[in-house]
């Protein structure tokens, strides 16, 4: 290609819509070589167009790129504010057991137990201690709730209880925990400020379990067995696996009454905390905390449950569980209410009417028997001995504010 036609083409390049008739005469050529010409030029125009992107195509490119860089910056902060927060978490629960080995350290426990003579082996009491909630603080109309409170209510559920059991000849009875011993602090500026106050809280629910085990060994053989409850977990999630359900402050409690009471003739049963099978005169009674069952259709859920242990050739003849805070005995299973009795919660979100009331049992080898120990009202009772150093550091009191299958022969 010579000069000429190079500068023919910049020439209609420039100008597109010139012919070959006047690009002929322009530049003295014949039409045949500027229509050659022209249709090389439109090749070329052509080609630049197609590179050429509109600027309402590259918005969504460019909008795209800066979205993937905005989210692998969101994506890194996240992972380090999880970082910090497991940290932060790590930390206040080194607190939390540092505190409680303190406590442990300084408190001096006294467990004398008693070994009493077995009158009827056929029978066997069950007294459950369901949602305790220690560590809650409950000022409504209604109700009152503190640890003072929890103490006569403890006392009175003993004083009862013992009524009761002696009335059916019991010398065994069984202790169960069912759960929700202690409200535990999972939100991140509870963590921080109360890891001493859990500790204490912790502590001063253990030894009140310990006097109502003593007062209970006066006239009773006593086993212990127990699960954990949703509301006392240490993590902000729930987990039913054995693992998670012991990040748990009554898995802590359990262990602290182990410790407690592990030169007696008490027996600690099962290693299961999310449901135990305990096999009571040839009955089997499934213990758990409830959440699992929850306040609808409970029928359906006992028989799913029920189900569950069929296909594993466990016939399971009695359920007892909590959660609901709300009694309700049946023929094939038994739902304890809690101590600390109706709140807020309860009351107004859960249109829920509540009484403090706690959970008794007899079996025997044909009969299961339960019936309810109303405990709303105990002003009469003396309650038991509460630590006033536990008491005196932050822990909440009304006056301040305004598939283990186990054997028991």
């Amino acid at each position: 290609m010579n000069n000429l036609e190079k500068n023919i083409m910049d020439d209609v390049i420039k100008n597109p819509n010139v012919g070959r008739y006047v690009t002929a005469k322009k530049y003295g050529i014949s039409e045949k070589l500027a229509r050659n010409i022209l249709k090389i030029c439109k090749s070329i125009i052509n080609e630049q167009e197609k590179n050429i992107i509109d600027p309402d195509e590259r918005l969504p490119i460019y909008t795209a790129k800066l979205e993937k860089q905005k989210q692998r910056l969101m994506d890194q902060q996240r992972i380090e504010r999880k970082i910090r927060n497991q940290i932060r978490v790590e930390n206040c629960l080194s607190d939390y057991t540092n505190e409680l080995i303190n406590q442990l350290q300084e408190t001096k426990f006294k467990t004398p137990i008693i070994t009493h003579q077995e009158i009827d082996k056929n029978k066997t009491g069950v007294f459950c201690l369901s949602d305790l909630h220690l560590n809650e603080l409950i000022d409504i109309p209604s109700n009152k709730y503190d640890f003072n409170i929890a103490s006569k209510r403890l006392k009175k559920y003993v004083t009862e209880s013992k009524k009761y059991f002696k009335s059916q000849n019991i010398n065994n009875v069984l202790i169960v925990c069912l759960g929700d011993f202690l409200n535990s602090s999972r939100r991140m500026d509870e963590l921080l400020n109360q890891a001493t106050n859990l500790a204490r809280a912790t502590l001063l629910t253990a030894m009140l379990l310990e006097q109502v085990i003593i007062e209970l060994n006066e006239d009773f053989n006593l086993s212990i067995c127990g699960v954990t409850g949703n509301e006392s977990r240490i993590s902000d999630e729930y987990g039913s696996s054995e693992i998670s359900m012991t990040n748990n402050h009554d898995y802590t409690v359990y262990e602290i009454l182990k410790i407690m009471f592990k030169k007696s003739d008490i027996k600690f049963i099962g290693n299961n905390p999310v449901e135990q099978i305990v096999k009571i005169n040839n009955n089997n009674i499934l213990f758990l905390h409830g959440n699992q069952i929850g306040k609808g259709n409970v029928e359906k859920k006992i028989m799913e449950i029920k189900g569950k242990y069929a296909d594993q050739d466990i016939i399971i003849n009695y359920i007892v569980f909590g959660h609901i805070h709300s009694t309700m005995i049946s023929d094939t299973y038994s739902r304890s209410s809690s101590l600390c009795g109706g709140n807020n919660y309860s009351n107004s979100d859960l249109q829920l009417s509540s009484r403090a009331a706690q959970l008794l049992l007899v079996i025997s080898d044909k009969d299961i028997n339960a019936i309810k120990i109303d405990l709303q009202y105990s002003d009469n009772y003396i309650g038991y001995d509460i630590e006033e150093k536990l008491v005196s550091y932050n822990v909440k009191n009304i006056n301040d504010v305004k598939n283990t299958k186990i054997e028991i022969l």
